[in-house]
């Protein structure tokens, strides 16, 4: 530092010294000041009460000395910037020297402030960061939330001053005046940044990167972008056991800390019966916004669109799909890539609007699209984390394990993974009851019960099928797809197993069609004493046991009939025969014959038809049938499988079929069951 006059040398060294000799004379104060001017101001605005007005039109703010009035009349309201850099091709002004000393030390890179701590020397650029160094480094000193169940702790006392007006006193004095916002802000930089990025939408600083070209509001923005797309730097890491996860900022690896391995969740939803807690404020808010308020602000404004989303990233999610829909796309480096407007219809469209969070390599990236090199695969993906989600469709790999008791099932993507520890593992006895009057359904999952709320009782079905003469609508449009096959007759799911050949619309009935058929699998065991019988699918034994229990939960409510039934098919069969007197007539020549139900009439054609679909293929068998029930009593005779016991009278009979069984007893025991 250097300066012609001797009174400004002694100032400035009051700055290296602790030495504060003007002390407060006023009645138990004793603070002290290293300058006379910082005295006065403390008596005017503690003591004495005197305040600057601004009279400006509209103003009328206060300050405690005449300097800080002047510094707001020349900077606010004359917007003079006196101050300015004459770096070459820079030329920005401000409103006060220490703000251009401290621009220019960004040219420059000089760190003038030294900690000299236990010999640190560690370099800062300005006085505020080497004091925040020091407290949280060395000294240790942390300024703690006295708020009621808060105690966040803060290197520095502003920023404790900031939280509490922000969290705790919701003082927010800055208000947008622009059209339909009224958002309001904590700090003025904040409102500033609010301005240039919404409503100006200004992004002055652009990234210099090859193929890039992206800008943004500020330059921390533009660093931290660069840092996690470009250099691919992260350099805070999480040391908890086993973890070893990278962040790119501090305030993501504390989130994830407090997220993942502490489970704190400090902000708690204070809506009716709702109590869910969340990791940070903004989640509270989005939270509050999307599922108890319904506000969905951002519109998409493409024809014949007009839906809404609850923030803006997902509308601009949203709508790269439309410029994909409607542009067309076109690339002689992507492999069997060639879609453009008419080849796409938005019912049966492939590119998803779903996010997922992951990371992947060597992706190629077509313009704002990544397109997958698959194979005859011709998906595009809005964004990397959707093109690294299908990516998992082309292999069998399984990464994410169930580790709970050595469980060790494999799931193709992490939210299955936490779907099954929550359903099996962490919540079994769990279950989200459907509070619909007289409903009383039970899910494992909350989402189910969503799904089953929107669907069964709200009735909405906003996907419709557009065949002629059909009209049905759906709840879910993987419903509306499952039922389009219906109309084109695709059954993409085609059975692999050798000499079958069948095929199927829905990947769940060749699931059930490979484990019944061809594997014979029995997984479902019927846990009623002395029973254990097995079966092929859980509603066959939720029926089996309806029959030890005498359960039959289905009642006929037509004209006060009120029988019962075990399932909802013999009661539609029952409707159909005996109340509305429908008929399945056979529609051959001279047969006329009639049947109460569709099965009957078809087992009946197989008559005029002579086909017995049925060939049992044992050795030197070649017997045929027309019924299955028929075929599979047969086979229990080669295989001498005898399930039916008579146990009346300690007689233990075993027989093939339910019916010899009932004619055993009729005939000997004596004995008539209806």
């Amino acid at each position: 530092f250097k300066t012609l006059k001797k009174s400004v040398l002694n100032k400035h060294q009051l700055k290296h010294s602790n030495s504060r000799q003007y002390k407060c004379d006023f009645k138990n104060c004793n603070q002290a000041y290293k300058h006379e001017r910082h005295l006065n101001d403390h008596k005017n605005s503690v003591h004495l009460n005197v305040r600057y007005v601004c009279d400006w039109s509209e103003c009328d703010k206060q300050f405690i000395c005449k300097y800080y009035l002047n510094r707001h009349k020349s900077t606010v309201h004359l917007k003079e910037r006196k101050f300015k850099c004459n770096e070459e091709n820079c030329g920005k002004r401000f409103t006060t020297k220490p703000g251009l000393i401290g621009h220019k030390l960004r040219h420059s890179g000089d760190k003038p402030f030294v900690c000299h701590f236990n010999d640190c020397d560690k370099r800062f650029k300005s006085n505020v960061d080497l004091t925040r160094h020091k407290n949280s480094i060395h000294l240790n000193a942390k300024f703690v939330c006295d708020w009621s169940e808060c105690k966040q702790t803060f290197n520095l006392k502003t920023n404790l001053n900031r939280h509490k007006s922000s969290v705790h006193l919701n003082d927010r004095k800055f208000k947008c005046n622009e059209e339909n916002c009224c958002k309001s802000f904590v700090s003025k930089q904040d409102l500033k940044r609010h301005k240039s990025g919404v409503h100006l939408n200004e992004r002055l600083i652009k990234c210099n990167e090859d193929n890039c070209g992206k800008c943004f509001n500020t330059k921390s923005d533009l660093n931290r972008h660069k840092s996690n797309v470009h250099l691919n730097v992260r350099k805070f890491k999480c040391n908890e056991d086993n973890c070893g996860k990278c962040f790119n900022t501090k305030s993501d690896l504390n989130r994830h800390k407090s997220n993942v391995h502490l489970n704190v969740r400090k902000f708690k939803c204070n809506e009716d019966n709702c109590g869910k807690c969340f990791v940070d404020k903004s989640g509270l808010n989005q939270h509050k916004s999307c599922v108890h308020l319904n506000e969905r602000k951002f519109t998409c404004n493409e024809e014949n669109c007009g839906k809404k989303f609850s923030s803006k990233g997902n509308l601009n999610q949203h709508k790269r799909r439309h410029s994909v829909l409607c542009e067309g796309i076109e690339c002689e480096n992507a492999v069997n890539l060639s879609m453009n407007c008419n080849s796409i219809d938005l019912n049966s469209c492939k590119i998803s609007d779903n996010i997922w969070s992951s990371n992947y390599k060597n992706i190629h990236k077509l313009g704002p699209y990544y397109p997958c090199l698959w194979s005859d695969c011709q998906y595009i993906a809005v964004s990397k984390s959707v093109l690294i989600r299908h990516r998992t469709i082309h292999s069998d790999e399984k990464q994410f394990k169930c580790d709970f008791n050595d469980c060790g099932k494999l799931f193709k993507y992490k939210h299955y993974l936490h779907k099954h520890k929550n359903a099996i593992h962490l919540t079994p006895d769990v279950k989200f009851i459907c509070d619909w009057s007289e409903c009383n359904k039970q899910f494992k999952l909350k989402e189910l019960l969503k799904r089953h709320k929107t669907a069964v009782h709200l009735k909405i079905k906003p996907f419709k099928c557009d065949e002629e003469n059909c009209d049905k609508l759906f709840g879910y449009k993987s419903n509306l797809i499952k039922h389009k096959r219906l109309h084109t007759g695709e059954k993409p799911f085609a059975c692999e197993w050798v000499d079958c050949n069948k095929s199927f619309t829905q990947k769940a009935h060749y699931d059930s069609h490979k484990r019944i058929v061809h594997l014979n699998e029995k997984s479902f065991i019927c846990d009623v004493e002395n029973c254990g019988k097995r079966f092929s699918q859980k509603p066959h034994l939720t029926y089996h046991k309806r029959i030890h229990n005498h359960i039959k939960p289905f009642v006929c409510d037509f004209n006060d009939c009120g029988k019962y039934f075990r399932d909802r098919t013999q009661l539609v069969n029952h409707k159909s025969a005996v109340h509305f007197k429908i008929k399945y007539k056979c529609n051959v020549k001279n047969c006329g014959k009639q049947y109460t139900t569709n099965n009957g009439l078809a087992y009946h054609k197989h008559t005029h038809l002579g086909e017995q679909p049925f060939i049992c293929n044992s050795d030197g068998c070649d017997k045929s049938f027309r019924q299955k029930c028929l075929f599979s009593i047969h086979l229990k005779r080669h295989n001498k499988i005898k399930p039916h016991k008579c146990i009346a009278n300690n007689c233990d009979k075993k027989f093939v079929s339910k019916q010899e069984l009932k004619s055993h007893l009729m005939r000997i025991h004596k004995i008539i069951i209806n």
